[in-house]
């Protein structure tokens, strides 16, 4: 009699775990969700907030531009979005010619996310600006993040070797 209470006991508390341990997997999933449609969610206001930026830049002035992003930075803590938002802020200011504030955002934003187009971007700043050793350093950082599954891996390794090996000419 005692034995058959505890394979009943035993059986009772195999199958309270069994719960338990999927209903801890279905709350993880979940909040996985959750966190993973916040961070789209951050990401595309990330987004409006460049293009809006951008806009500002293009009818205003680029320091209009540029404290538009800063705004954008500033109210946002989620890494993705940041990267998004220092990357088209390096972007901007690239392309109006102040490659040291440009630099500096591209750098927050590789450091975000080491990535080959962040590494590259930091890469072609440094080279732009004339400073090789950073720029060489930067490119072969391109080339070690390269996926080498990812299309048009091939190419991009050979493109980052070819501006390596001229920059390493040069010297």
């Amino acid at each position: 009699m005692k034995s058959r209470r505890t394979l009943i006991f035993i059986s009772i508390a195999i199958g309270v775990a069994i719960i338990a341990a999927v209903a801890a997997y279905f709350i993880s999933q979940m909040q996985n969700k959750q966190s993973n449609q916040s961070t789209e969610q951050a990401i595309s206001q990330a987004e409006d907030s460049a293009v809006d930026a951008d806009k500002v830049a293009y009818e205003g002035s680029v320091s209009d531009g540029v404290k538009a992003y800063d705004d954008a930075i500033s109210k946002t803590d989620d890494k993705e979005a940041l990267f998004t938002l220092y990357g088209r802020k390096a972007t901007l200011l690239y392309n109006d010619g102040q490659f040291d504030a440009a630099l500096e955002a591209a750098k927050k934003s590789y450091n975000l996310k080491q990535v080959p187009s962040s590494a590259s971007f930091v890469g072609q700043i440094a080279r732009d600006k004339g400073d090789k050793p950073m720029a060489i350093e930067y490119y072969k950082k391109a080339l070690d993040l390269i996926d080498p599954n990812a299309p048009l891996a091939s190419e991009d390794a050979d493109y980052y070797k070819a501006v390596i090996a001229e920059m390493e000419a040069e010297e």
